[in-house]
C-alpha cells in the first residue's frame, strides 16, 4: 500500500489535469488515501504524511510559477518561468518514481524538499 502512495500522484501529474493549471489529483488522491489507511499502521501513516506534504510544496511551486508567468507574461520576461515550471515537473516525477522504487525495496523514503505542513 505504501507503493501505491508513492505512486498515485503520477495519475495526477500525468492526467489532463496538468493542463488545467494545477496536477489536482496529485494531491488530494494520496490525500484520501492516507485519511483512509493511517490508522493501519505506523509506516502508511507515516508515508502519507510525507507524500501529502511533498505534493503540497509541489504544487505550491507550480501555483506560484505560474502565477508569476501570467503576472509577468506581457513584458515577456515571463517566459523565463516556463522552463523552470517545465523543471519543478520533471523534479516531481523523478522523485516519485525514486520514492516508488524505494517503497519497493521496503524503505521509506524522505522527500529532500518539502514543507512538513502535516506532523
Amino acid at each position: 500500500m505504501g507503493i501505491v502512495m508513492y505512486l498515485l500522484p503520477l495519475i495526477g501529474l500525468l492526467s489532463v489535469t496538468r493542463s488545467m493549471g494545477l496536477p489536482l489529483v496529485a494531491v488530494v488522491a494520496p490525500t484520501i488515501l492516507w485519511l483512509v489507511k493511517k490508522d493501519q499502521s505506523p509506516y502508511l501513516d507515516q508515508t502519507g504524511k510525507e507524500v501529502v506534504n511533498f505534493n503540497i510544496t509541489a504544487a505550491i511551486c507550480v501555483f506560484a510559477l505560474q502565477a508569476l508567468f501570467l503576472l509577468t507574461a506581457w513584458l515577456y520576461i515571463g517566459y523565463v518561468f516556463l522552463p523552470v515550471m517545465w523543471l519543478v515537473h520533471v523534479a516531481w516525477l523523478v522523485l516519485t518514481g525514486i520514492s516508488a522504487y524505494n517503497a519497493i525495496e521496503g524503505k521509506f523514503y524522505r522527500f529532500p524538499v518539502s514543507l512538513r505542513l502535516i506532523k
